[in-house]
């Protein structure tokens, strides 16, 4: 985002509409620090600013992967996508597309980021280093994997490295029996990265009712209120069989 300085009269209106500070009072100028700015746009969308100061210019690779991913309305137009959103609808679906089903494999989605806080590509790297000896597969419809150039080792473009984002998304499967180590992997990448990372697990219960997944995670002394269950209904034919 820019400031147009002809046309601004220092109000400071925008400054409390970004989410991550990147707007401040330098004297008696308004200026947007570039290098925090996650291009999200909500400035330019609800400030309403009277002179009309705020402005955003045609945005190329590797910046344009931070509207991408922060801007409610930014496409993906940087892969093969092209669709809106930090993530996939797949992960909410589990009853049509049968990411998973049976108890020996599980699925994950960590969210790097937040409001106020943000995420650099190189933090959601190291997560998915820290991860990747564990990773079955990784949802190839979610466009934080296709900017990797290296699932199997987690890796990212290096030119992207340093761009920030509000948040995004790892979406994964893998096997059940190594839950224990990939929380354990969470647990010691989270001192190391300059962020704020959430975790969902998905997993489905065995005959009896029992979520393997949740005994596992309790075990590590995790806690949480209780699970959730999310059916969606009249989205089509499931695409597996039990």
């Amino acid at each position: 985002m820019k400031i147009e300085y002809e046309k601004c009269k220092a109000c400071g209106l925008c400054i409390p509409f970004c989410p991550v500070g990147a707007i401040g009072k330098e004297g008696d100028r308004v200026v947007i620090d570039q290098e925090e700015c996650v291009e999200c746009c909500l400035c330019l969308r609800n400030s309403k600013c009277p002179t009309e100061a705020l402005y955003q210019e045609a945005l190329q690779m590797p910046r344009s992967i931070r509207k991408a991913f922060s801007d409610p309305l930014g496409k993906h137009e940087n892969t093969d996508l092209g669709h809106l959103g930090r993530g996939t609808e797949e992960v909410k679906t589990n009853d049509v597309t049968g990411l998973v089903h049976g108890t020996e494999y599980i699925a994950m989605a960590v969210e790097p980021g937040r409001p106020l806080v943000g995420a650099r590509i190189s933090d959601v790297e190291k997560i998915a280093m820290a991860i990747a000896p564990y990773v079955v597969s990784y949802d190839q419809n979610n466009p934080t994997t296709k900017l990797m150039i290296d699932q199997k080792k987690g890796l990212f473009e290096p030119s992207i490295k340093n761009e920030k984002v509000l948040s995004c998304i790892l979406e994964f499967k893998l096997a059940a029996k190594d839950l224990n180590s990939v929380m354990k992997a969470f647990e010691e990448v989270g001192k190391e990265v300059d962020t704020v990372f959430s975790v969902g697990v998905i997993a489905a219960t065995d005959e009896q009712g029992n979520c393997p997944a949740e005994a596992v995670i309790r075990k590590r002394g995790i806690t949480f209120l209780e699970t959730s269950t999310k059916v969606n209904m009249g989205l089509g034919k499931p695409l597996f069989t039990a």
